[in-house]
This record gives C-alpha cells, structure tokens and sequence, in this order.
C-alpha cells in the first residue's frame, strides 16, 4: 500500500506554509502530526492532528485524524472520523483520503463503501496512487456483480444493532448504509426496510454520536 501524506501537510512540514487555518498552537501540532505521519507513527500522529482540531484547526483537520487512524489500524474508528469529516468538511475530500477512507472500508469489509471511494481517489489522485486506486475499486466492484447473499446484509444488520449498543450512532448508520446498498441489488430487497431506518439514523436503537 502506497504512504503518501496529504499534499496539504507535505506543504505544512516542507514549506513551512502558514494561514488562518493554522494559527497558533493548532499549527504546531498539525506540524508535529505531519512530522509524525511522515515517519509512521501514526498513533502519535492521531493525538496531534486530534489536539490540533480540538484547538480549532480547520479545513482539512477531520481527514489527517481520519487518515491517520486508517494507518494505525484503527479502522472502525476512521470509518467514524471519515463520516464526521465528510459531514463537516466535505469540500476537503481529495483523492488520498478517499484512497484512505477506501482502506478503512475494505479492512471493515464493507464492499460498497470501498469500491466508490476507490473509485473516487482514482479520478484525480496521482498517476501511482490512481493505479492502485482503480485496480482496488474493480476487486470490489468483481464481488458486486452476483446478487449479495442475504447472510450478508443480515450480518450488517447484526454489526449495526451491536453498534447500537455500544452508543457507536455513525457506525449504526455506516452499516446500515452498507446493508441498504447490498439490499438494493437484490431482485427481493432483502431487509430494505430494516437497513434504511438504520443507514438514516430512525431506529431508536442507533442514538448515538
């Protein structure tokens, strides 16, 4: 799998750039994050880029934490901040944290989710990146071709329902979201019904963040 840090903070570390979005003590540790990053301490890169945000850091803050969570393996947890980034900053959204958010679904096994974001990152990502990108999205999209069987959306379902319990609301939704796209491509629409409510937050049960 490729390393590239989001070109915003090869800028941040390289150049030295600075502007409104990172004044101050959020600077330093979007900095500190990049610097970390950069040598695969990932873990230590998520609590800057999270002290970063906390500090009012703006723009791309929500996809470096997303990102690096992705790299330290802690992909249930990107899949939350990837949902958070894209609510809050969505026009921030550039091809490597899509390739990103891509890793994190594949990891979590959720085919939808990562064939259109692999599909997404190969659109405008660079020429090494795009290539990975695309050969990752059409593995996914090979499992798309048969209609998904219905132990499947019942296992997202379960997934989601456990989330649910735990006070884990953008993972109630993220699966739903997948089992409602895997229902869809069913001639029965196996559990439509159940997977919507859940993908749009109207069950009860999946209150939460």
């Amino acid at each position: 799998m490729p390393r590239p840090l989001p070109r915003a903070l090869w800028v941040l570390l390289a150049l030295g750039v600075t502007g409104p979005a990172f004044a101050g003590d959020a600077e330093l540790h979007l900095r500190a994050g990049a610097a970390h990053f950069r040598a695969g301490r990932y873990e230590e890169a998520v609590v800057e880029f999270k002290v970063a945000r906390e500090l009012g850091a703006a723009g791309e803050s929500p996809w470096y934490v997303a990102a690096a969570l992705t790299r330290a393996g802690r992909h249930l947890e990107a899949l939350e901040a990837f949902d958070e980034a894209a609510e809050v900053a969505s026009e921030s959204a550039d091809a490597l944290f899509l390739y990103y958010r891509g890793v994190a679904c594949s990891e979590t096994q959720l085919v939808t989710c990562a064939a259109e974001s692999f599909e997404r990152a190969s659109r405008s990502a660079g020429p090494k990146v795009a290539e990975q990108a695309r050969r990752l999205a059409a593995e996914a999209l090979v499992l798309l071709t048969t209609e998904p069987p219905r132990t499947a959306i019942d296992a997202l379902l379960t997934r989601a329902a456990d989330q649910g319990h735990a006070g884990r609301g953008r993972l109630v939704r993220i699966f739903g979201r997948e089992a409602l796209a895997l229902s869809t491509l069913r001639a029965d629409r196996w559990r439509e019904a159940d997977s919507r409510r859940l993908a749009f937050g109207l069950d009860a049960g999946s209150a939460g963040p």
